[in-house]
């Protein structure tokens, strides 16, 4: 079933705005996931879809019926939350009937839907065991048990995983996402993970201060980010930004950092987006490259500018080399020009590499995964 949000806001005291003015279409049988920090909006917009809030403006359709005023349990929808929210009095086979019970189900109809979702859910040898006798990951299962054995034709879920550890939520990612390709029931996901919402969803929307900035694949998103916040949230270690100038009316375009102004950067490729391309010149810029389009050269052949290693981090199978600037040399008159030489860049190499502190190494991108930002609004204006 689709889900549409129609210019849907959400006011709390006549004037904070938690969600402004959201307008979503999400498609029948799609993984969809709202990703944003906390605070953002996201858990408000999905109470609203359940019916647990009500939009102070905008409709809310489910299926092409407008529910914006429908009860929640009138909706078709399910809710799973962050807190699992079980009866700890009760037997996971009480947990997993009890909707269906409340809704007049026959009792063997109950036991038979109740034993089928255990088996999927691999809960079938927990059915007499109280919740406080399941790991973190088991109490999961059984809530999202509960919200699928009544066939809802949206699933709800609400940071679903923020309470396991490490490995039990890399375990429930890969079943969450067999349960939707099983089933293919609408999802709506809400999360502040990037890793949850690049590796489940078909498509994700990116949520700051109660607004969508960008709906995309999991690729769109993270190769083609439209402002300097999504390119900012999405990635570990995060992109790069880095302050410039580029001058694009006199030959091919060319870039000037404010950190070392003296290494101009030619940008080949150089493709305007968004309209840049009416622009004559564009000149206060961010520069976006990902740490691991940063390369680390041997030599000066083939690099962009010298710079200096400020901090290794091992990550295992990755080093996070980090960059500053190398302190420009003396002039003539023995004063250093101003070249910003604070300014760091962040590199992703093989782990196991190793530069020591202080030395100097030459640095290089890689071409074709250059992002320009506009410095004013911060919204994607060319690639290169």
């Amino acid at each position: 079933m689709s889900v549409e949000l129609r210019g849907i806001s959400k006011s709390y005291g006549g004037s904070h705005r938690a969600v402004d003015n959201l307008s979503l279409n999400i498609e029948s049988g799609e993984f969809f996931t709202i990703l944003g920090p906390s605070g953002c909006g996201k858990t408000t917009t999905l109470r609203m879809i359940a019916g647990l809030e009500t939009p102070t403006e905008g409709e809310i359709l489910i299926d092409g019926r407008p529910v914006t005023r429908v009860h929640p349990r009138d909706r078709g929808v399910g809710l799973v939350f962050q807190n699992y929210a079980l009866y700890p009095h009760m037997s996971v086979f009480d947990n997993l009937a009890l909707n269906l019970k409340v809704g007049g189900v026959p009792r063997k109809e109950v036991e038979r839907r109740v034993r089928a979702i255990a088996v999927t859910l691999q809960l079938d040898h927990l059915l007499s065991r109280r919740p406080g006798q399941l790991s973190g990951g088991e109490r999961q299962r059984v809530a999202v048990g509960r919200a699928l054995i009544r066939n809802p034709r949206v699933l709800l879920m609400d940071e679903p995983l923020s309470n396991l550890d490490l490995k039990l939520r890399e375990r429930m990612r890969t079943e969450l996402k067999h349960l939707h390709e099983r089933y293919r029931h609408t999802v709506v996901y809400v999360t502040h993970d990037q890793v949850e919402a690049m590796t489940m969803s078909d498509r994700i929307g990116v949520m700051r201060r109660g607004v969508i900035q960008q709906v995309g694949t999991p690729d769109e998103i993270y190769s083609a980010p439209q402002t300097t916040f999504v390119a900012g949230f999405m990635g570990t270690p995060t992109i790069n930004l880095l302050p410039a100038t580029v001058r694009t009316t006199s030959g091919p375009p060319v870039l000037r950092f404010d950190a070392a102004p003296d290494r101009p950067l030619p940008l080949p490729g150089y493709a305007p987006v968004n309209g840049a391309h009416d622009r004559e010149d564009m000149s206060a810029v961010l520069l976006g490259v990902r740490p691991e389009d940063v390369v680390i050269l041997p030599d000066n052949a083939g690099a962009w500018a010298p710079m200096q290693v400020d901090m290794i981090q091992p990550a295992g199978a990755a080093t996070y080399v980090v960059l500053k600037f190398a302190k420009p040399r003396l002039g003539a008159d023995g004063v250093a020009p101003d070249a910003g030489a604070t300014a760091q860049v962040i590199a992703t190499v093989p782990g196991g590499q190793k530069y020591p502190s202080g030395s100097e190494v030459f640095a290089g991108f890689r071409p074709g995964n250059l992002l320009l930002y506009d410095a004013a609004s911060q919204v994607l204006i060319a690639r290169a």
